[in-house]
């Protein structure tokens, strides 16, 4: 008989990762902070459109990130009396608050887009909003290398958010650079406000994304396939695993949540059942290290209602 797969090495402790998440919310936050000032200033020296956006989308970043750092933070709560599943969905509740202030911020500056093309108005001291905007882009790729790193080790869909926002930032950053070059350089009044729409369709689009990925999380999405793959080997690779059916998954923050019903002999003891799911859910941790497992046991060949044939069936009519 081979022998049950042994636990892979644990992760990086808890209290670790909870750092790490902390201090990439305020730097999110303080980054915010400097590069709204140094957009603000450029923004009233050329009275450009496309900076404009990017300094609503600066403010936005603000609050964005004010509200990342609160989200995190109460994420990291342990599971208490009236929160027994924890409080993970926060971070999901962050980001989907940040989607809606990006989407807010892109209808703006649509309307404003088209207005500015039907009068625009002239642009001054073009040079220093080039170099402000130059300096900005260059912080802001710093700080997306960084919170890569930093979603990477931590599965944070707030950090997520933030780094996608950010990332949406660079790209805009540039628009603006090419918009107040093409306009020193041509003259023609047009290309400002065209960028900025542009800009606020982008914005549009990565609010789309991150509103997707919170709903995904605040609705209980099953993890992917390749999860539910994987926990079904695992469960299946007990040696008395003799089925399992009935599988659930969802998660909130970086907690996954295993719920199944597990078939088998129905010869066995309560205390021999007990210790085979023991095996079982530590397995399961170690391959999912922050899973809370819930298993229901049953014996083999049951006939009984179950949500696989539910699913099977559809809808009733």
């Amino acid at each position: 008989m081979e022998p049950y797969p042994a636990a892979p090495a644990s992760p990086a402790p808890a209290t670790q990762l909870d750092r790490l998440r902390r201090w990439s919310s305020y730097t999110s936050f303080l980054v915010a902070v400097l590069l709204a000032i140094a957009k603000i200033s450029a923004w009233f020296a050329t009275d450009s459109l496309s900076l404009l956006a990017t300094v609503v989308d600066a403010l936005v970043d603000i609050f964005a990130s004010l509200v990342t750092v609160l989200g995190v933070r109460f994420a990291q709560r342990p599971a208490d009396a009236t929160h027994r599943f924890g409080h993970g969905k926060a971070e999901s509740l962050a980001a989907l608050i940040q989607a809606l202030l990006l989407a807010g911020a892109s209808g703006v500056l649509v309307v404003d887009g088209i207005r500015r093309i039907m009068a625009p108005p002239p642009l001054t001291h073009l040079s220093f909003g080039l170099n402000v905007i130059a300096g900005c882009t260059v912080v802001t790729v710093l700080l997306v290398i960084f919170e890569s790193h930093v979603a990477r080790r931590t599965q944070s869909q707030a950090i997520a958010a933030d780094r996608s926002h950010h990332l949406s930032d660079v790209a805009a950053n540039l628009a603006v650079l090419l918009a107040l070059f093409l306009t020193r350089q041509t003259g023609w009044p047009h290309f400002d406000a065209l960028f900025a729409m542009a800009i606020a369709g982008a914005f549009g689009w990565s609010a789309f994304v991150i509103a997707r990925m919170a709903t995904d999380t605040l609705l209980d999405r099953e993890l992917s396939g390749e999860d539910r793959e994987r926990i079904s080997q695992l469960v299946l690779a007990h040696p008395s695993a003799r089925g399992m059916h009935d599988l659930r998954t969802r998660s909130a923050g970086q907690h996954q949540f295993i719920e199944f019903h597990l078939e088998l002999d129905s010869k066995l003891s309560v205390n021999e059942a007990h210790a085979i799911v023991d095996d079982i859910e530590r397995s399961l941790k170690a391959a999912l290290p922050y899973s809370e497992v819930i298993v229901h046991v049953e014996p083999e060949n049951i006939d009984d209602e179950r949500l696989d044939d539910r699913i099977r069936s559809g809808p009733d009519p």
